[in-house]
């Protein structure tokens, strides 16, 4: 009789329970990888994610993360851990890391994944005492990773030369290279994208700043994805006929379909999703001067980047659009990106990888 083959289980740990990169990544590894790992996700709160995840009939339990330290969270995450039901715990968020990491200080080791969507200690942070004390954390934590996986080149860099890593691999986010693509037209009036959510950290407040100063008539904003911002985009979709607010649309396809050029405004990006979307489609990007978004957009040319993060600097960089001359040149320059490094076939592979070295040195 053939013995029954049980797959190895998985935890997955985010802190927000809100659907942005972090979430979709979380899905994606659930989708492809659900028939070689049981998969349970543990997340901070009740959200958009947690209804998606019941509605696709995924396993999840919620651990109340809020604050900097939530007895209660610290309490599951030791109680889990001591049941030792999971065969590896993958963190994706630090807040989340932290409480099962410091947690299996009373529970014993156990085979941490600990996947860096963005340096917390750099951009911003690292004069400020959250960052200073994520800093810290990191380095404290990291002894009891079994495997750091960064989500880019530029943030293993920075956790190396902070000394918070020792065994780092570098797998991209990914996304169907095939994509369809949007028909390589600029429209009249431009037709800007901006995909990501709606915080104050994703510069929705620079655009707002923009809009009401020059007022920008020549472009419309098309602006999609929910968030704590949502009132004032609402609002400002109200005052001025340019601004297009679609909320939260699942068909990625015909979402890029609405815009001419993405326009990413976030002054730190901890996984690009939305830039690799974007150049899988043959869209053109301008975006602010951050050292991941000079990764992800290798070749890319200077007009493509605004250099100081101000609405005058923004509104001259949308200026250039108007010729289309500059507007040739982007797309020119996304067809010499290397868009290998974003498939989501093989990165995943490479995260199986991953798993499996972690499961092998468990049983040696």
């Amino acid at each position: 009789m053939k013995k029954h083959y049980q797959r190895p289980k998985v935890l997955l740990v985010s802190q927000l329970p809100i659907i942005g990169g972090e979430q979709l990544h979380i899905l994606e590894i659930i989708n492809r990888l659900s028939d070689k790992y049981d998969f349970t996700v543990a997340l901070g709160a009740e959200g958009g994610f947690t209804q998606l995840l019941e509605k696709r009939e995924i396993k999840f339990l919620v651990m109340k993360m809020a604050g900097h330290l939530n007895i209660r969270a610290f309490g599951k995450a030791v109680k889990i851990l001591r049941k030792r039901k999971y065969d590896i715990i993958h963190l994706h968020s630090p807040r989340a890391a932290y409480y099962f990491i410091l947690g299996d200080l009373f529970a014993g080791r156990t085979n941490f994944i600990w996947t860096h969507h963005i340096f917390i200690g750099d951009a911003f942070c690292p004069r400020t005492l959250k960052g200073r004390l994520y800093l810290w954390g990191a380095r404290l934590l990291h002894h009891r990773v079994a495997l750091n996986l960064a989500v880019s080149n530029y943030v293993e860099e920075m956790y190396r030369k902070s000394r918070c890593g020792t065994r780092f691999k570098t797998i991209y986010n990914g996304v169907e290279l095939s994509a369809e693509n949007v028909p390589k037209k600029i429209s009249t009036p431009i037709r800007l994208g901006i995909v990501s959510r709606l915080e104050e950290f994703k510069g929705y407040p620079l655009l707002i700043e923009m809009i009401r100063k020059y007022e920008m008539s020549e472009f419309e904003f098309h602006i999609f994805n929910d968030g704590r911002m949502s009132p004032e985009i609402k609002q400002l979709a109200k005052e001025y006929f340019s601004v297009k607010y679609w909320g939260f649309v699942e068909d990625k396809d015909a979402m890029y379909e609405k815009f001419d050029v993405l326009l990413l405004l976030s002054r730190f990006e901890g996984f690009g999703y939305v830039t690799i979307e974007a150049v899988v489609r043959g869209i053109p990007v301008i975006a602010y001067n951050t050292p991941l978004n000079r990764e992800l957009l290798s070749n890319y040319p200077e007009e493509g980047y605004f250099k100081q993060y101000s609405s005058d600097s923004l509104k001259k960089s949308l200026d250039q659009l108007k010729s289309s001359e500059l507007y040739q040149t982007l797309l020119s320059a996304l067809e010499k990106i290397d868009l290998n490094r974003f498939d989501i076939d093989n990165n995943i592979h490479l995260l199986e990888d991953v798993y499996e070295e972690i499961l092998n040195e468990d049983r040696n």
